[in-house]
């Protein structure tokens, strides 16, 4: 049971490193979950914090809408116009 827990945390903790190794000029990458807590972003100052931290009306509902479209989206993120993408990562 233990080794499911350790597989788990290998395997969030390769996904918060890829999230973070996104390193192109302009673009940026953000992991965060379901009920919009903040995992891994640049800013490390904002992780375990709301989305909401990032821009007030990012919130789940709005997450969750973004989720469902296939257009990207303009917001302000963090005080700066930004296109938007939201992409659930299947789990179980």
């Amino acid at each position: 049971m233990n080794s499911g827990v350790i597989a788990g945390d290998v395997s969030i903790d390769a996904l918060v490193k890829d999230i973070l190794a996104v390193n192109q000029t302009g673009v940026f990458a953000t992991l965060f979950s379901g009920d919009g807590t903040i995992i891994a972003h640049p800013n490390q100052s904002l992780t375990l914090k709301p989305t909401t931290e990032m821009n007030p009306s990012f919130d789940t509902s709005l997450i969750r809408k973004v989720a469902s479209q296939s257009d990207l989206v303009t917001l302000n993120v963090s005080g700066t116009e930004s296109l938007v993408s939201v992409q659930q990562i299947p789990g179980d």
